[in-house]
């Protein structure tokens, strides 16, 4: 039983290690179209990707050249084709967020 018990500790503990909480700058686009609708011009089509054909939220990350999936980002509509800083918790691919707001103008 001790046993068990120290092994599913270990694993609790590896999963909570491998979330990474830290913050990230880049575009609101979906994750069908990625990179190419990361910009004010493919807005209205990452809305309807989402809306109708069941993508999700995403951020394209032009610095890492990476897309996360955006979890609980209830702000991503509004913020759509736009540069955002976006706080979460990093899981693989995907960005538990925890707040988004406008990037600072470069």
């Amino acid at each position: 039983m001790k046993k068990t018990l120290a092994v599913l500790a270990l694993l609790a503990f590896a999963a909570i290690a491998a979330a990474q909480a830290g913050t990230w700058t880049g575009v609101v686009t979906d994750t069908k179209c990625g990179e190419k609708d990361a910009n004010a011009d493919g807005a209205k089509c990452s809305t309807k990707c989402v809306k109708e054909h069941g993508e999700h939220w995403a951020l394209w990350d032009p610095k890492a050249k990476q897309l996360y999936e955006l979890v609980n980002a209830k702000d991503a509509e509004a913020m759509a084709g736009k540069a955002v800083t976006v706080k979460g918790t990093l899981a693989g691919k995907k960005i538990d967020v925890s707040s988004m707001s406008a990037a600072p103008a470069k």
